[in-house]
């Protein structure tokens, strides 16, 4: 349509011009008017080629870069076409040189090289490799940071990296069995505490805990059951579980452990084994009582200070016998 518009003109153009031909030893002369000093126009013609000009009367041989000259606009020779303007339906060649292309036109361009090599583009389908230093919005805004893409101009429908890493439109991630995602690598990732060298195995779930040994100054619960329950700083601890030398479990074995003041060694101080049929009782591994449905039986030799008081059902005070303040009963 521009070139069409082109030509249009063009023609018109000519339809009212007029046509002297004048020769000289310079060439030929197409002039409009009559003579070359009376000329203001004119088409000139040689065996170097051909030059399109204009200017004032009586000033065509004035020599180019002198005071009058004419502005000859387009001139043809062997080594190609200078012009102000070409307008052509298809423009081959292996070099286009200087200048700014406007496509499909400069006043209203939608694709622009500007003589700084800046390209502009509404829109453009590229193939092949595209390489550039830097890429901005239109507003000038970078649109990269460390050589890489911001977050904020990624805007896909979904990703897939070699099926080892997908990401679908609602944002879901897939990892492949042998893929990792390092956690020092995470922004603003939250704070992750961690654990202490000695737990070697811990579950925590919204119900329970299980580890090998829990820790804490206080522990509060309904029921609180386990193998062992220490104090590492008194050297005390309460052990439940199976009577010793009892690995079947089938008895019902309660220790208490605690610290030797002349020693500070840590033994067993007090043991209450249930026997199914019986409670046996024993004080720093000596079996002191048992009891039973039918009788408690003591055990050993047992020493009372001061008064010794029995039950109303069975008799009245026990009197003194021996030292002083104390009975002895002996089996």
């Amino acid at each position: 349509t521009q070139l069409k518009g082109a030509i249009s003109a063009t023609n018109a153009t000519m339809q009212s011009g007029t046509g002297n031909v004048l020769f000289d030893s310079k060439g030929i002369y197409l002039l409009n008017a009559a003579t070359k000093s009376a000329a203001t126009k004119a088409v000139w013609m040689n065996n170097n080629g051909i030059l399109f000009g204009s200017g004032a009367a009586n000033k065509i041989d004035v020599a180019s870069g002198q005071s009058g000259a004419w502005n000859w606009t387009t001139a043809i020779g062997h080594d190609g076409i200078i012009a102000s303007a070409i307008a052509a339906g298809t423009l081959s060649g292996q070099k286009i040189v200087g200048g700014s292309i406007f496509i499909p036109s400069e006043s209203s361009p939608k694709f622009k090289v500007d003589t700084a090599g800046n390209l502009t583009a509404t829109t453009g389908t590229f193939s092949g490799t595209v390489k550039g230093a830097a890429f901005q919005t239109s507003a000038g805004v970078s649109m990269m940071e460390s050589n890489q893409w911001k977050a904020d101009y990624l805007n896909l429908k979904g990703l897939n990296i070699n099926n080892n890493f997908k990401v679908d439109s609602n944002g879901n991630v897939t990892l492949s069995s042998g893929a990792s995602i390092q956690w020092t690598s995470v922004k603003n990732a939250p704070t992750i505490p961690t654990l202490p060298s000695y737990i070697k195995s811990t579950y925590i779930s919204s119900t329970e805990i299980q580890s090998p040994t829990i820790t804490g100054g206080t522990i509060t619960g309904g029921v609180v059951s386990g193998g062992e329950f220490t104090n590492t700083n008194k050297g005390a601890y309460l052990t439940i579980g199976a009577a010793t030398g009892d690995s079947s479990g089938t008895y019902g074995d309660l220790c208490i452990y605690s610290r030797v003041k002349s020693t500070g060694a840590t033994s067993k101080a007090y043991e209450i084994i249930d026997n199914v049929t019986e409670l046996d009782f024993y004080s720093h591994e000596r079996h002191f009582m048992y009891t039973g449905v039918n009788a408690t039986v003591a055990i050993g030799t047992w020493r009372f200070n001061g008064v010794v008081k029995f039950d109303s059902n069975y008799g009245s005070t026990l009197p003194s016998s021996g030292e002083t303040g104390q009975i002895f009963f002996k089996i």
